[in-house]
């Protein structure tokens, strides 16, 4: 045997295998595949584990990992049919999860080892007769039948989900909530409820969950109720500081139902401004100009869908209905929010009046 023979042997290998990856990324020394890239939004500040894949099949998919998410070893995130999947900041997700399709993960979740959330289905009794993997076709190859395939599924922050559990399509977990380890989500899950079993059930809550009528960013009691978009973690609130929660570029607060309820924002440099919305349906408008740092308040009754225009800058804040209380919500309209470019970035209360 030529001396040659192993050297090309190994050679063979690499090549063989590198001829069907169709794209590899080194992380941390490790090695992991995205297919499409140019469908994936990937934060520098991400970690991904080896052999993980990450697959956004669709022609207008969309994969999002943002900043300071942790994707172990072999989790599978895949969408197909114009899906767009979404694992905020501050998540983690343990080896052998797949999460497939519509999904949104807010932030500070933690995903244990081998969890299934699919957003999509098998058809058995779209034409029982029929094979069941002809029923799928027939249903994925149909315009009309293929709009309805995905049903979105949202997890919203400070969950915890254990060790094998499945999330059935189309399920909407609430805040804090803890799933058991093999659990099967068939249905909504309540805010801070505790669910185990097949299929599962509540066993009990962790907080009960009742909006108060004050919410006050120093009390750390009130976190369940800045409800999403806040940056409630020890790191982000070194930025903030114990006295107020800076916003994200969207931002949900929950408060018991009022007629009128008043917000105290705060500029980069602690200036308050406060904020009167005088009727749940009204749109209050917050503008501010810049140039002279005049602040304007502008109220626009209507809709909060409201359209605002192109060149718009600022921050819009409505109320609307959610069971018995009232949802808070803060959009801010800048490309690119940021500390030194928002003028109000933090809020400190939330009060009804």
């Amino acid at each position: 045997m030529s001396l040659l023979t192993y050297p090309k042997k190994i050679l063979r290998f690499i090549l063989f295998s590198f001829r069907y990856l169709k794209a590899q990324y080194k992380n941390r020394g490790l090695i992991y595949e995205i297919n499409h890239p140019e469908k994936v939004s990937l934060h520098a500040t991400a970690y991904i584990g080896k052999d993980a894949l990450i697959n956004a099949c669709g022609e207008k998919d969309k994969i999002e990992i943002q900043a300071h998410t942790q994707i172990y070893r072999r989790v599978e995130l895949s969408t197909w049919f114009n899906n767009r999947l979404t694992i905020k900041s501050y998540s983690s997700i343990n080896d052998g999860c797949k999460i497939l399709g519509d999904v949104t993960i807010e932030k500070y979740n933690l995903f244990s080892c081998n969890i299934c959330i699919s957003s999509g289905n098998h058809y058995a009794d779209h034409l029982p007769e029929m094979l069941i993997k002809d029923q799928d076709a027939l249903v994925l190859n149909d315009p009309v039948l293929q709009k309805n395939h995905s049903n979105p599924v949202h997890i919203e922050e400070d969950c915890w989900v254990g060790w094998g559990a499945f999330v059935k399509a189309g399920v909407h977990i609430g805040r804090g909530a803890i799933i058991g380890a093999y659990s099967v989500i068939v249905n909504d899950v309540d805010p801070y409820a505790v669910m185990a079993g097949i299929p599962a059930r509540q066993l009990r809550t962790r907080v009960s969950f009742n909006p108060p009528a004050e919410i006050t960013a120093s009390d750390y009691r009130c976190f369940p109720y800045f409800y999403r978009g806040f940056c409630q973690n020890a790191e982000e609130r070194q930025v903030g500081g114990t006295d107020k929660l800076a916003m994200e570029k969207k931002a949900y607060a929950v408060m018991r139902k009022a007629v009128a309820y008043e917000i105290v924002l705060l500029n980069n440099n602690n200036f308050p401004v406060t904020v009167r919305i005088t009727s749940p349906q009204a749109c209050a408008t917050l503008e501010t100009a810049l140039s002279s740092g005049e602040t304007v308040l502008r109220y626009e009754a209507g809709s909060k869908e409201k359209a605002l225009s192109d060149d718009y800058d600022g921050m819009e804040m409505s109320f609307f209905d959610k069971n018995d209380y009232m949802v808070l919500r803060i959009e801010t309209h800048y490309e690119s929010p940021s500390p030194t470019t928002l003028p109000f970035l933090f809020i400190k209360k939330v009060k009804a009046l």
